[in-house]
């Protein structure tokens, strides 16, 4: 083996374009579930905001606010 051969370095390999293809994958996912959260977040503040018994129920009982503050 000739030592100033050109060879692939040792810390690229298979296994390492594998993890980083599982690493991508898995920020995907998280901001895709983040993204959901945060969507029906929305939706819900929407929901809320437009219907006049929504408003009664969320800001006419303190213990929901609270509730839903902690559920957060």
């Amino acid at each position: 083996m000739n030592p100033f051969s050109p060879q692939q370095p040792a810390w690229i390999s298979a296994s390492t374009a594998d993890a980083g293809l599982r690493t991508q994958a898995f920020i995907r996912r998280v901001y895709g579930w983040m993204f959901g959260g945060l969507l029906l977040t929305a939706l819900a503040s929407v929901w809320v905001i437009s219907s006049p018994a929504m408003q009664s129920i969320v800001l006419g009982n303190p213990i929901v606010t609270i509730g839903l503050i902690l559920t957060e």
